[in-house]
Order: structure tokens, then sequence, then C-alpha cells
């Protein structure tokens, strides 16, 4: 499959997104391009699914619904009532319906926000380059940078393990996704948990 032409979706997209959200994407973009040739994942589709992958966020959320439903892009009664969830799988049917790219970037489109089980290497570059893209103000996405250098997997984990603390702390709802990611990934990767220390 021929390579998505970069430079015209960054044209379209400037126009159809905020400043602000464009800056993001660019950022995302360019992060997972650098982690895909890091970890042997296809450069360009993944730049291009860094661009597209917040397009959802300029849809109302009924806009949202029929645009997933067109290009059956699931969703669950959580996200279908939640644009900062939902905007996921928008994004992810505007790049399946405007440039038909190979599945696995259409689901790390899909999988941006919450996540899933299981999560291929595509998944995880996107997840986590929306997560610790360089202007990220939150000081655990260098330890996420760092990590991603060498293990994807282990990188999907620390960002997930702190999404889940930062909504925790707020006393926000956490998707059964996430929840699913994070188990699937703690038994792949078994990683030492430091014992807590004595009062």
């Amino acid at each position: 499959m021929a390579a998505p032409d970069r430079h015209q979706i960054e044209i379209s997209l400037r126009s159809r997104i905020s400043v602000k959200l464009f800056e993001h994407s660019l950022e995302v973009a360019a992060y997972a391009e650098h982690l895909a040739k890091v970890h042997g994942v296809d450069p360009d589709w993944i730049y291009a699914a860094g661009l597209y992958h917040d397009l959802g966020k300029t849809m109302d959320l009924d806009a949202m619904r029929r645009t997933a439903e067109e290009e059956a892009i699931i969703f669950d009664e959580d996200e279908s009532n939640s644009p900062s969830l939902l905007h996921s799988a928008a994004s992810a049917a505007l790049f399946r319906k405007e440039h038909n790219p190979p599945e696995e970037f259409i689901r790390a489109v899909r999988g941006h926000t919450t996540g899933f089980a299981p999560f291929g290497k595509e998944e995880q570059i996107l997840y986590i380059a929306d997560f610790a893209e360089p202007t990220r103000p939150y000081e655990e996405c260098a330890s996420v940078r760092a990590t991603a250098e060498r293990n994807l997997r282990l990188a999907a984990l620390e960002a997930v393990s702190f999404k889940i603390r930062f909504l925790i702390l707020r006393n926000k709802t956490i998707h059964p996704k996430s929840i699913a990611l994070y188990n699937h990934l703690l038994k792949l990767e078994s990683p030492v948990v430091p014992a807590a220390k004595g009062g």
C-alpha cells in the first residue's frame, strides 16, 4: 500500500482543527514516527495516524456517533455519552473513510484514549505518543519517553498506570478497556514493584 502524502494531510487538517489541536497533532505524529523507526513500524502510516488521532474532537456528540457507525467503528454505551472518549472512534472512522489505511493503524487511532487488550506495536506507539509527546507538562512523560526507547509495552504500562491513578485521585470513572489494558500489560511485563516502607 502506497505511503500517505503527509504534506497534503497536514494542509487539509490545518483548516479543520484549532491551532492548539493541530500543533498537538503534529507533536504526536512526529514522536510516533520516531518510535516507529526505533521499533520497526511503518513510519509514514503512524505519522498519518498521529495527525488524525484527535480529528473527531471537531464534532459534536451526535456527529461522532454517526461517523463511527458509518465506518463500522464499534463503541460502547460509556463512550457513546462522552465526547472525550468517543472522539477516538470518530477519528478512526474519518481516517478509514478518507485514507483507507492498514487496519492496524485504524486500531491505533481507535485505541489512543482508553486503550484495549491485546495491544499491538502500532497501538502502543500512538498511545504513548499521545500521552508523552514532548510538549506534555506531566513529569511522568519524561520517564515514559525514556522507557519507550527500549520497551514499548512497559512504556504503555507506565502511561496507563498514570492515567488510572490520575482518575482515581479525582474520583473519576475508569473505562473498563483501560483496566483491561493495565491487566494485560502487567501480565506481559511482570515488573518488580518496590516493597512498601514500614511505618
